[in-house]
Order: C-alpha cells, then sequence, then structure tokens
C-alpha cells in the first residue's frame, strides 16, 4: 500500500512509466507509453521514483522502502521479458559497387550493393530498380533485377545494353513503386539516396 504521491519506474532507456492501478494489493501496474526517438534493445527498470510516496504493508501497516530486482536477475524485467522499443526508421546507408573500377560494353553485368542501417523486412523486391543518371535513346536507364542477400542487403545487376554511355555511372533516384521495406519492430525505410 502506498499513499501520497503515485511512484513511478525509470527505465533503462531513460523514459518513464506511470503508476496505472493495484494500490492495496500485492500487484502494482504501471504504465509506458512509447514516444518518437525512443529507441532500447531490451527494456528494463532501472529506478523506482517514490518522492512524496509512503510504502506500508497491508496487513501490517509496517512502513518499508520497495527494492528492485537486481538487473540480469531472473525476476528483473530485462531477464524475464525481451522487450525492445525501436521508434528510428531504418535508412539507405550505403550503394556501393561490387564490380572493379575500369570500363564496361554491352553485354556486361554490374553488380552494386544497397546496405541498410538495420536488419530490414523487404516485400516487392522484383520491383525495385536503382535509376542512373545517364539516360539511353531518351528513355531511364535501370537496374535489371535486385536479390536480397541478407538481413541488411539488397543486390542490383545493371546489364549494359547497346547505346549507354555514363562516366562514371551516377545513381539518380530509386524506383521504389510497390516495394516495401520495413524493419522488425514495423518502421519504414526512408528512402534517401546516401
Amino acid at each position: 500500500t502506498f499513499t501520497g504521491a503515485n511512484p513511478s519506474l525509470t527505465l533503462n532507456n531513460k523514459a518513464t512509466a506511470a503508476y496505472s492501478s493495484g494500490n492495496r494489493t500485492s500487484t502494482h501496474v504501471f504504465k509506458y507509453t512509447v514516444s518518437s526517438g525512443e529507441d532500447i534493445g531490451n527494456l528494463g527498470v532501472s529506478k523506482i521514483v517514490s518522492d512524496g510516496t509512503s510504502w506500508a504493508d497491508t496487513a501490517t501497516s509496517d512502513s518499508f522502502t520497495p527494492i528492485l530486482p537486481a538487473s540480469g536477475s531472473s525476476n528483473s524485467l530485462e531477464s524475464s521479458r525481451n522487450i525492445c522499443v525501436d521508434t528510428v526508421s531504418p535508412k539507405i546507408e550505403s550503394i556501393t559497387a561490387i564490380s572493379s573500377n575500369g570500363y564496361y560494353k554491352e553485354g556486361d553485368s554490374i553488380i552494386l550493393k544497397m546496405t541498410f542501417s538495420e536488419n530490414v523486412d523487404v516485400d516487392g523486391v522484383s520491383n525495385l530498380a536503382l535509376v542512373f543518371s545517364h539516360q539511353n535513346n531518351s528513355s531511364p536507364v535501370t537496374t535489371d533485377s535486385a536479390t536480397v542477400t541478407g538481413s541488411k542487403t539488397i543486390l542490383f545487376t545493371y546489364t549494359v545494353a547497346s547505346g549507354d554511355n555514363a562516366s562514371p555511372l551516377t545513381i539518380s533516384s530509386i524506383s521504389n513503386s510497390g516495394v516495401t521495406i520495413t524493419d522488425e519492430a514495423g518502421n519504414a525505410l526512408v528512402w534517401t539516396l546516401p
């Protein structure tokens, strides 16, 4: 049982869980609402904030000071649950060439790798293409195919066609109609070229 100000919990991502219910019982419920920009791999409780709060045993009225389970112990939040908080959208970290420097002729393939800032799920990869700055007969030139090759990477293949001419090869945009890329929390990719 407590009297006075409602207690709260300070979490290991510096956020606060506010008291919700349960006074005069053995279980107190605290509520944490995730806010923009918060990110933690495994949520835990670092402190009980009870300024202005007085605690007492309901049966005996003996006063006491609540103590958190030791961090990492079986009764701690981070050990008994695996709660991840992620409000940060994944980004395209880099687009690099796997193929060597040099000149490529008609029919040659150039391999490019897109790397993301975190693990992502990709849906509709067959619709994904890189658009180059040069054109061929006034038509946009794009990569031919895209393949997911890891949790953070996609490989693109560009086959040089007759009339293609670029020095150096430069990416101008991304064609992503029908493509969805999200991280494990469901945050959508920021489609900005690095």
